[in-house]
């Protein structure tokens, strides 16, 4: 969605004296590490965050030495707006938005509504406090939710308030995906320049990756979910759609674009998953035998290619009701796309062979989101649906932490650094999902003109 405006500034902002940044809910700090990687001058001034573990990761990221702070205190003075003919001063807010978004509990964001998104208003205080001396650049990022119907009321109330503050707005919602990142998390953006200034936001660019160009190597047991949780999700998937819910359990190979990072990934069944060690003997040729085999385990001397049994590793039966309902609700979603009918076996009769090798039995499933299959087939078979084998070895498991931090655009090195820091897994899961994808930061930036700096479309 993009903003339609009737007024624009005079001339395009300009960003010429060193940055001074003050990110209020600060999280780990997206929106520094954006001006960091794109070679920005600008200083870590101040951050307002009130999560003590936030304020960790970010210190171990960053190398600076904040303390924790609460907004609801903070006034305009622990901003120190000071010297303005030297520095331009940035004020990023990525407020909660659990009030917001559809997974929350919609409570909104009216002014004095006390919820959490309602936070919003602080800053309003603060800039009232100001009496006149306001920071030049403010930066808002939020869930798209933010201009849905039952919140866009309160969105417009502060877009007008900060015009009677003498502020130009510009919003308009952006897809990670459309910025170099695989996953996709479409959020609502704000630039709002202190006089008669406009901006243009960051063009699309083509999407060079996939989540599978994100993963890691090595992934530690803890990680791959159990049988029950398996079967749950399978069996949920079927309650889901009998509701008219769009809530599916997608097991992807990484071949795709990812869905959101949320704050406790794997914990939902529509969260991200991967389908580890998935093979398909007949695209093996002979000069292949002594190469990896069945994910992270070589083949041993006269050991088949593979052991097909009727079940998974998990002990997941592949002849069950619960998958043979769970094949014709994702086959419902694939048929227009690609045609395939399964058998009462749950077996893609189309897709029971391999460039022509022997039949083998699958569980066939559209992938929902790419319709990517695994590049193991005739040109039929690609860009259709997944095929997900049953055998020995097939798994599942959630994204790693480091691997949702990749997703959010920060460095493997940010995310070493804040493990050191004594970051727990689940803190971490939580800060990735609160975060903002460093790249489209990176570009919102780039178009403000930073002095020296090239703009997103020169890059």
């Amino acid at each position: 969605m993009e903003q339609i405006t009737l007024f624009s500034g005079s001339s395009e902002i300009r960003i010429d004296k060193k940055i001074r940044l003050i990110e209020l809910f600060a999280g780990i700090g997206s929106q520094a590490k954006a001006l960091k990687n794109i070679g920005a001058d600008f200083e870590h001034y101040r951050i307002c965050e009130f999560d003590k573990y936030a304020v960790t990761s970010y210190n171990a990221i960053h190398g600076t030495d904040f303390k924790v702070s609460d907004i609801t205190k903070w006034h305009a003075a622990d901003m120190g707006i000071e010297q303005k003919d030297k520095y331009e001063y940035i004020v990023t807010y990525s407020f909660p938005c659990q009030s917001l978004s559809v997974a929350g509990k919609g409570a909104g964001m009216a002014k004095g509504s006390g919820t959490r998104s309602g936070l919003l208003w602080e800053v309003e205080r603060l800039l009232e406090e100001c009496n006149g001396n306001l920071p030049q650049v403010l930066l808002m990022e939020n869930v798209d939710a933010i201009l849905f119907e039952k919140n866009r009321k309160h969105f417009f109330q502060w877009c007008n308030r900060l015009e009677e503050f003498g502020y130009r707005n510009y919003y308009q919602v952006l897809n990670a995906k459309d910025y170099g990142i695989p996953q996709n998390r479409k959020r609502c953006y704000m630039v709002s320049i202190l006089g008669d200034y406009y901006y243009e936001f960051p063009k699309p660019i083509k999407l060079e990756l996939r989540v599978k160009d994100l993963l890691e190597d090595e992934v530690p047991e803890k990680y791959y979910i159990s049988k029950a949780l398996v079967e749950f999700f399978m069996k949920n998937t079927i309650k889901q759609k009998e509701k008219g819910n769009g809530f599916t359990f997608n097991p992807t190979d990484g071949n795709c674009v990812g869905k959101a990072i949320r704050s406790k990934a794997g914990s939902r069944m529509d969260d991200n998953f991967i389908i580890d060690d998935i093979t398909c003997q007949p695209c093996l040729t002979p000069d292949r035998l002594e190469k990896r085999q069945n994910g992270r385990r070589f083949k041993e001397d006269g050991e088949p290619m593979f052991t097909l049994t009727a079940q998974d590793i998990h002990g997941v039966v592949m002849g069950t009701p619960e998958l043979k309902q769970v094949a014709q609700i994702y086959d419902q979603e694939a048929n227009a796309q690609a045609g395939r009918i399964y058998d009462m076996n749950g077996i893609s009769p189309a897709m029971d062979s391999c460039q022509g090798g022997n039949r083998m039995p699958k569980f066939a499933v559209a992938d929902i989101n790419e319709g990517i299959a695994p590049n193991c087939g005739s040109n039929a078979m690609r860009n259709s649906v997944k095929i997900i084998e049953h055998y020995r070895n097939y798994r599942i498991r959630k994204l790693m932490p480091i691997e949702c931090f990749s997703l959010m655009g920060f460095a493997r090195e940010d995310f070493f650094k804040v493990k050191k820091a004594g970051i727990s897994d689940s803190q971490c899961y939580k800060q990735a999902g609160n975060s903002i994808v460093v790249n489209v930061l990176e570009a919102i930036f780039r178009n403000m003109n930073i002095q020296g700096l090239p703009r997103w479309e020169e890059v």
